[in-house]
């Protein structure tokens, strides 16, 4: 599955997709989120974004948090088996996985914010 980070620049609204089983996908997306980093752009991951709890101009809360560059860098996943089956309800602190996170959260860069 591939990952995407929104990019909203002066060119308008932008996407950075890489796939992170292809290494030189994740090379060129590395580089990019590098010069998008050095000219000062900010991360900002967009939660809740599941069918049951989407945002709308109606209901619905929208969910947004700044977040390091680190955090949401491309990066390479390595190909792994999948996890045991449990059985019973997940522990009340269980957090999602890293796909699961992925189908359900957005991440947005935009440019940096000057106040005058």
């Amino acid at each position: 599955m591939s990952r995407t980070i929104e990019v909203l620049s002066p060119a308008g609204h932008v996407l950075l997709t890489w796939d992170p089983a292809d290494q030189a996908s994740v090379d060129r997306a590395r580089a990019e989120f590098q010069a998008l980093e050095a000219a000062g752009y900010e991360f900002f991951r967009v939660e809740s974004q599941t069918p049951e709890r989407a945002f709308s101009s109606t209901a619905g809360a929208l969910v947004v948090k700044r977040v390091e560059a680190a955090e949401v860098a491309p990066r390479a996943e390595p190909l792994s088996a999948p996890a045991p089956r449990r059985r019973g309800r997940p522990p009340k602190n269980a957090t999602p996985t890293t796909e699961a996170r992925a189908q359900t959260e957005r991440v947005v860069a935009t440019r940096p914010m000057r106040g005058g």
